[in-house]
């Protein structure tokens, strides 16, 4: 190669791994893929009454359970949740926040409402599983609890 040959291709590798990043970085962004908060499990706020009488329960707990539906039992359900564990208050009102975390994905995940499942023990009532699907916190009104038949 003679000087001339050298300065040119001394020239063009720089401006090539340049040009070769920049197409690398290009194609990253244009596949999306991009760190996104999404709900992993939903929350839920509502509250809970006797069923045969209306009156609100204040003292219940309420959890958001990591089982499918039908649960092989309320109480399996109950010892398979994610935290935290909530109390209904005087009114019988309870809110459980959603679960998020943070990754790289390619498709937004969070198209779809997530499932979740709602479990409540109270002593003197039947352990109950309310299901539900929602991208956030999802609103389940008034929840009645059946007396236990101990």
């Amino acid at each position: 190669m003679d000087r001339m040959d050298k300065r040119l291709f001394g020239k063009r590798r720089p401006t090539l791994t340049i040009w070769s990043l920049v197409t690398c970085l290009g194609l990253g962004l244009l596949t999306a893929c991009i760190p996104l908060r999404f709900t992993t499990s939903p929350g839920a706020v509502g509250r809970i009454v006797d069923a045969k009488t209306q009156q609100p329960l204040s003292g219940a707990e309420v959890l958001i359970s990591r089982s499918t539906y039908p649960p092989p039992s309320p109480d399996a359900a109950f010892t398979n949740s994610r935290p935290p564990i909530v109390m209904s208050r005087e009114v019988g009102q309870f809110s459980v926040p959603l679960e998020r975390r943070l990754d790289l994905y390619f498709l937004p995940v969070d198209i779809f409402p997530r499932f979740g499942l709602l479990v409540i023990r109270h002593s003197g009532y039947e352990t109950t599983c309310v299901p539900f699907w929602s991208k956030s916190v999802a609103e389940l009104g008034d929840i009645k609890l059946n007396p236990s038949k101990n």
